[in-house]
């Protein structure tokens, strides 16, 4: 079976679908990981045919303007104040996915939540797709709200909550996605009520979050999809900083951009210094700074933590 696959997002939203493929592949399918061009290195080592998407997305999150919304945001608040920056990208987005999708001639889309043209490019090649998310909120339960929203528990107004996650691209994107579907896949201006989602797959853990008991067949829990690193070695520079002394305390903020990232970094260090502390200080997407030297502190660009965090 040919399976496209298409990420949208940070390294979080792509690292477990490079494990996907992985799992795919060895089982004897052809895989096409679709995914911004940031990710393509990461993608081709490990043996998956790559399909580069526009990483303007991406590179927004470094500039002033990203990093200011980051920074004064909380929760959805963020992600619209880069609305009137992103939205001229989606165009451009759109057409470089079925530009992929074309040229690989897919038997089934698997798709991440942010990849929200994947529907429409399913109806327009006549075969089914797949939602899979590496978190739930994607199917209403009465079990839980949305994880979108700040509230453990909303009673009665639990399943509702989860509409606005569900719907949410078509109410930010829909005159969009609409004339796209038109003048590039040759659809009517709206999808068919009768072409749906085949399945949702959620790559997350059933023992941190219960599988809710209202949750069809069609929805299956997989548990996480780990991108082992049993080949990788540590520089050398690092394995002699773990030697040196107790194992250390790990900090990082994954694919976060810095707002001021030298002061974080000098927050950080002056906390474990006050606690007696070694650290090892992952930049990531640069919430930390990279050029910082002390004595007690060891930065790393990023290292893979299924190795890392059984020594710190």
């Amino acid at each position: 079976m040919r399976v496209a696959i298409h990420a949208l997002g940070t390294r979080g939203d792509v690292q477990p679908y490079i494990a996907l493929a992985l799992g795919l592949i060895e089982r004897g399918h052809r895989v096409q990981l679709a995914a911004p061009v940031q990710f393509e290195s990461m993608v081709q080592d490990h043996g998956v045919a790559f399909a580069p998407l526009p990483g303007e997305f991406l590179a927004l999150l470094d500039t002033p303007e990203g990093k200011a919304a980051i920074a004064g945001g909380k929760g959805f608040s963020a992600g619209f104040k880069l609305l009137k920056y992103a939205r001229p990208m989606m165009r451009s987005l759109f057409d470089a996915e079925w530009k992929a999708a074309q040229a690989f001639t897919p038997d089934i889309f698997v798709h991440h939540p942010k990849a929200i043209a994947v529907p429409h490019m399913a109806e327009a090649l006549q075969c089914p797709f797949i939602l899979a998310s590496p978190l739930p909120g994607f199917t209403p339960t009465a079990t839980f709200p949305s994880p979108m929203l700040p509230f453990r528990d909303l009673g009665w107004f639990n399943r509702i909550s989860h509409i606005g996650a569900i719907r949410g691209a078509e109410l930010l994107f829909g005159t969009l996605l609409s004339t796209w579907r038109v003048e590039r896949l040759g659809l009517a201006r709206r999808r068919t009520p009768a072409i749906a989602s085949n399945g949702t797959l959620y790559a997350y853990s059933r023992h941190v979050v219960p599988v809710p008991p209202d949750w069809g067949s069609d929805v299956l829990v997989s548990g996480y999809w780990f991108l082992d690193s049993k080949n990788w070695r540590p520089p050398d520079d690092l394995a002699a900083f773990l030697a040196e002394g107790e194992p250390p305390v790990y900090v990082g903020f994954g694919s976060m951009p810095g707002v001021d990232p030298d002061r974080m970094t000098a927050t950080v260090v002056e906390a474990l210094g006050r606690q007696g502390k070694r650290g090892i200080l992952a930049v990531g997407g640069g919430a930390l700074a990279a050029d910082h030297k002390s004595g007690h502190v060891h930065v790393v660009r990023d290292a893979p933590h299924d190795w890392l965090f059984p020594e710190v």
